[in-house]
């Protein structure tokens, strides 16, 4: 176990609008210290600073139904494929950012990233959000059409992160 002093933000007050509605009790940060408010109040640098042998890493595994969070490591959470680890591009910006090679529409490329890309991963974000210059080309080749019992298909989307 680890023992850190840590800062708490917590709400004296809320309205009930969207807060009330929220599944949660709470949020837990999984920002970048530089991100943070002030070092004491970075929920992953001091887990990671006061924990010994503990790897300075996070897995999040996603299911239908329910999901897991394994702080230090990944193991016990099922893997379809083996990991494949990238680095974070900027990372005093304080966002889990990575560099994108090439985004890809159905197996074409709507933007080659020859003047370089970048994109947030963010497990608190329920949207994709583009570039201005892109979005009506995005939004066209992603356009979806019925199949013949009526379900909704679509084209893949794949942002090449390079590397395998």
């Amino acid at each position: 176990g680890a023992c850190v002093d840590m800062g708490v933000l917590a709400a004296t007050s809320m309205d009930d609008e969207p807060f009330r509605a929220s599944p949660n009790d709470g949020i837990v940060g999984l920002g970048l210290e530089s991100l943070a408010s002030g070092k004491i109040f970075s929920f992953l640098g001091r887990l990671f600073e006061g924990s010994r042998n503990v790897k300075p890493q996070f897995g999040l595994a996603l299911g239908a139904d329910a999901g897991e969070l394994h702080f230090g490591s990944h193991e016990g959470a099922p893997l379809a494929e083996p990991l494949h680890w990238f680095p974070v591009d900027h990372p005093e910006r304080g966002f889990w950012q990575v560099a994108i090679q090439a985004v890809r529409v159905g197996g074409r490329t709507v933007h080659d990233c020859s003047r370089g890309c970048h994109g947030i991963v963010d497990t608190g974000v329920s949207h994709l959000g583009a570039q201005a210059s892109l979005h009506s080309e995005l939004l066209s080749a992603l356009s979806p059409a019925r199949t013949a019992s009526g379900a909704c298909q679509g084209p893949d989307l794949t942002f090449d992160l390079g590397g395998f």
